[in-house]
């Protein structure tokens, strides 16, 4: 006996057909569940971009205690930190066309700007991490979070940018 399925066009398919078209569906879906890469790069952005303005704030709250030049090392980190996440939040960059420019550019500076693009957030955040000291036992333990929080985030971030070029070849 053949069963026939509606499709809810008024057109009958077979169960075999109806069983084909749900495989085919479900590999149109995102690997991330319901979201897109792009929406998850930004929210990541933007939860860094937060981090960065809290840092920000913390420095200012601790600059009695830290001394001016300290003061100016804390704040030029942080703010092209920020600045650089802002950019990239703003104009929705997400990193793959970065990397693979930064793997078919035969010229060395034109990957260098490419690998600055993509590593900075990484490395500002392990050197803010490394570099900053805070005095203050509440906003030291705030920034530790935040440093953590920001370090898991950039990781994270050129991880699924890696993923999304190497293993799903977008």
């Amino acid at each position: 006996m053949h069963t026939v399925w509606s499709d809810g066009l008024g057109q009958g398919r077979s169960a075999l057909t109806c069983l084909v078209c749900g495989l085919l569906r479900k590999e149109d879906k995102s690997p991330y569940g319901d979201f897109e890469f792009p929406y998850i790069v930004g929210t990541l952005r933007a939860l860094q971009f937060a981090c960065c303005s809290l840092q920000i704030l913390m420095i200012y709250c601790e600059s009695g205690n830290i001394g001016f030049i300290p003061f100016i090392y804390y704040n030029t980190i942080c703010v092209v930190y920020t600045l650089h996440i802002f950019r990239r939040w703003y104009l929705n960059i997400d990193g793959r066309f970065d990397l693979h420019q930064l793997i078919r550019e035969p010229e060395n500076t034109t990957k260098i700007q490419y690998s600055i693009a993509l590593f900075t957030p990484t490395i500002l955040s392990v050197l803010i991490y490394i570099s900053v000291r805070l005095h203050n036992s509440f906003i030291k333990f705030v920034w530790t979070i935040t440093c953590v929080f920001e370090m898991i985030m950039a990781i994270g971030l050129i991880s699924l940018e890696f993923y999304e070029v190497f293993v799903l070849q977008n």
